[in-house]
């Protein structure tokens, strides 16, 4: 298979050898890899049953909810979507740290659009993102065709990207809908891009920086098309070109711009994670990449937040991830010259796609873990088109070396038969994973229940359930997470709080002192200048009748807060049970 992925995969391999024989001038006149001829009507056949695909695996997320991870805070929580401020609030108010946590304001004004119509109807969100994967997925085969991937290499890579359960952390969570919007802007920006290098045309170029900042505005991660675009440059010139960077410099200079707005988000919020050792983040990153390759490959066992590996140089985790890494890196270094252009290719916008999140930057995620599967929705599309070369390989072992387009007119070799014989197979298998999948994400007591029985130090996990156990009055239930949240991140002055509120539900008065006088003492060595939980512990024992131990609290709260009304009226002696919390 490796033989024949490198002699006779593609179209462009032929004129990859024959391009060494021209002059650069020629070379710079007639693109390396010619773009891949499709009937429309074929062209529409292939749309059509990617669309299809991807439809069939989301189906049943539509009767999926929220699962208060993040997605109520960007939707009916959120004031731009269903504040009284509008799209001028949207557009504008995102430059301020508040009320959202980045600038996406196209992700806004599409859920903006939906509550106005719909209200607060998952079902409408559900239905959205289905049809936005859909979208995507039919986007990511029109640019791999436009690229000059075969047929069966381009429909196999965007049949795989449609169906695979590791987008399911995209699509389901409604939170995600960054990705799915973005990858729509994303890949018909650089479809655009493509054909504006085959035609010359200068509106093409205008659509495809258009295309590319509304990706920016809804997921700055798109920054990656910078680069890609003079990647693809390489790829249909067969060399480098000071051209090339100036053709994308409007796409560095707009992501540079974007960029900064995000790391100034990312500064305020992400104070809550330590950074990694610097020394640890190549070891780090490389572990992150077999992780993805190993998921992408085999997608079982996916977990909405994987555990988070340890930090320290002895996990034999990073060393061996990081040979694997080096190794595979050298022998395809060893063999380039023999791989299909789209090799290469497929392999940096695997890389690119996941650059931003491989731990060498800080931002808050990795607070939890160091991988997640919806980093994974554009690096995705790189593995899955090394997949489809390797299966357009297959099919042209012992076939016709006919065009690319005629083959698919014309599906009469065994092999090529066969080729698709196995991408249905596998499609399938994985839309049922997808279709199993969508399932977790059900509701949040499902959500967090699967996440937990897989990562059961997972401290959102044991805090959100024990959340959702305290609002249906099961305090018991919510008391035993509350106190692994404890465990985790005893820093936290919420988790000793909530363990405080559940003790106070349950009348256990001493185990309620004993959780408030930890809080206490963490918001002071945290942030002195807090006093929400000195109030609030200050009125459980003024409700208890301890006033000699309240009396303190007060003081330390009117310290910071002279006119705070309840310390006030409490060290006045005004105490009446109305009062009392």
């Amino acid at each position: 298979m490796a033989h024949a992925l490198m002699n006779n995969s593609a179209v462009g391999q032929r004129n990859w050898h024959r391009s060494s024989e021209k002059t650069p001038e020629r070379r710079a006149a007639q693109p390396i890899l010619p773009a891949t001829v499709v009937s429309l009507r074929n062209k529409f056949i292939l749309c059509a049953v990617i669309a299809g695909a991807a439809i069939l695996s989301y189906l049943n997320s539509m009767n999926c909810g929220y699962v208060r991870w993040d997605d109520t805070g960007y939707y009916r929580n959120n004031p731009l979507v269903a504040g009284d401020g509008g799209l001028g609030a949207i557009w504008v108010d995102g430059f301020r740290e508040k009320p959202t946590k980045h600038y996406y304001p196209l992700v806004w004004t599409s859920y903006w659009i939906e509550y106005q119509l719909f209200g607060d109807s998952p079902k409408a969100l559900h239905t959205t993102q289905m049809i936005l994967h859909a979208a995507a997925s039919v986007a990511v085969l029109l640019a791999l065709l436009a690229l000059g991937a075969p047929v069966l290499a381009a429909g196999a890579a965007a049949a795989v990207f449609a169906v695979h359960p590791i987008n399911v952390a995209s699509v389901t969570w409604l939170a995600e809908r960054k990705n799915t919007l973005s990858a729509v802007f994303f890949w018909l920006s650089l479809l655009v891009y493509v054909q504006f290098r085959r035609k010359g045309s200068g509106g093409r170029y205008a659509v495809s920086v258009a295309c590319y900042l509304l990706a920016l505005l809804a997921k700055t991660a798109c920054v990656v098309l910078a680069p890609l675009v003079v990647i693809t440059d390489r790829v249909l010139d067969g060399r480098w070109s000071r051209r090339s960077l100036l053709r994308a410099m409007p796409f560095f200079v707009i992501g540079l711009f974007m960029g900064l707005l995000t790391a100034r988000s990312e500064a305020i919020h992400a104070k809550s994670g330590k950074p990694i050792d610097p020394a640890l983040r190549p070891l780090v990153a490389a572990a992150a990449v077999v992780h993805y390759v190993q998921k992408s490959v085999l997608p079982v066992e996916l977990v909405p937040i994987y555990p988070r590996w340890p930090e320290s140089f002895a996990a034999p985790r990073y060393w061996i991830s990081l040979a694997l890494v080096v190794l595979t890196g050298g022998l395809l270094l060893k063999v380039r010259r023999r791989l299909s252009p789209l090799v290469g290719w497929a392999i940096a916008l695997f890389l690119l796609g996941l650059f931003p999140v491989l731990g060498f930057m800080h931002f808050n995620f990795l607070q939890f873990s160091f991988v997640s599967d919806h980093f994974m929705y554009l690096s995705l599309v790189g593995l899955c088109l090394l997949f489809g070369l390797c299966i357009s390989a297959l099919g042209a072992r012992g076939g016709s070396r006919t065009d690319s387009a005629a083959a698919v007119d014309q599906p009469s070799s065994i092999p090529r038969c066969a080729a698709i014989a196995l991408v249905v197979v596998i499609c399938a298998a994985l839309s049922y994973r997808t279709n199993r999948q969508n399932q977790v994400w059900s509701d949040p007591v499902t959500f967090w229940e699967y996440t937990l029985a897989r990562n059961p130090d997972c401290f959102p996990g044991h805090f959100n359930l024990g959340n959702l156990y305290f609002r249906d009055k099961d305090y018991e239930k919510a008391l035993a997470h509350f106190e692994q949240s404890v465990r985790i991140d005893p820093s936290l002055v919420v988790n000793s709080r909530a363990c405080a509120r559940c003790c106070k539900a349950l009348d256990k008065s001493a185990a309620a002192i004993a959780h408030y006088e930890r809080a206490v003492a963490v918001e002071k060595s945290k942030n002195a200048r807090n006093i929400s939980t000195r109030l609030e512990f200050a009125e459980y024992l003024r409700a208890l009748g301890l006033p000699d131990r309240a009396t303190p609290l007060y003081k330390e709260v009117l310290a910071v807060d002279p006119k705070n009304p309840l310390a006030v009226r409490a060290l006045a002696g005004a105490q009446s049970p109305s009062e009392a919390r």
